[in-house]
């Protein structure tokens, strides 16, 4: 097995996707209070690492897409380092990637990237992280409700 670091285009579109869910009055997906807790405290542990880097980041809302980003980006840096031995810091982007916009982004596009990023952050002690098992839930959520749409679905019997 090997692991490299998702292209900051995959992760803008995972923290895009999953901060719009989170933030909408009518999100497309269901995201347990727990859930958006721990993405939450990523986050706000993402801002404070921003204060500390004199980074954009520092000027925005503790949840929102840029700290998600900077979050998933610093675990997976972290399944490198923990498999290489790299340096954490090495694997970090200076610069904040231009977002998509949320209607830019397909379901089943963002659960391939979901499902490539968990298989990059599979290292060491990464996927016992509680931020690893949050991401694990939404990409089974976003499976559910792509399954859910399909015809097939529609037409099978309920109980």
């Amino acid at each position: 097995m090997s692991s490299f670091m998702m292209s900051e285009e995959s992760l803008a579109k995972i923290a895009a996707f999953i901060a719009w869910n989170v933030n909408d009055y009518q999100p497309d997906i269901w995201i347990s209070t727990d859930d958006k807790n721990i993405l939450k405290n990523a986050c706000k542990e993402e801002g404070e690492r921003g204060r500390e880097r004199d980074d954009k980041i520092r000027h925005l809302e503790t949840f929102c897409k840029e700290n998600l980003y900077r979050a998933l980006e610093r675990m997976n840096a972290e399944a490198l380092h923990q498999r290489y031995g790299d340096a954490l810091e090495e694997n970090i982007r200076k610069e904040l990637p231009t977002f998509p916009w949320y209607s830019e982004i397909t379901e089943i596009e963002v659960y391939k990237l979901i499902q490539c990023y968990l298989y990059q952050c599979s290292e060491g002690n990464v996927p016992a992280s509680r931020l690893y098992k949050t991401i694990e839930n939404i990409g089974n959520i976003v499976a559910h409700s792509i399954i859910s749409k399909m015809p097939e679905y529609e037409a099978a019997a309920w109980g």
